[in-house]
């Protein structure tokens, strides 16, 4: 049997715009929308202008084309 990581780490996230509920982030050459309550513990991203670590669930990355 084959096992999905629970969560995906993303390095060099770029925020774009933040809010409450939703933040544009840059992720390489893409921007995507991602729901801001998703965000697993180790995220160190937040706000306008922030970079760093992003980290979700392997279902939303899927979600959000990140991974595949």
């Amino acid at each position: 049997m084959i096992e999905v990581a629970k969560h995906v780490e993303i390095e060099d996230v770029k925020v774009l715009n933040g809010g409450n509920l939703v933040m544009r982030c840059q992720v390489g050459d893409r921007v995507v929308w991602v729901p801001a309550p998703r965000t697993l513990p180790g995220t160190e991203i937040e706000h306008r202008g922030d970079r760093g670590r992003l980290v979700l669930p392997h279902d939303l990355a899927v979600d959000l084309d990140l991974v595949g």
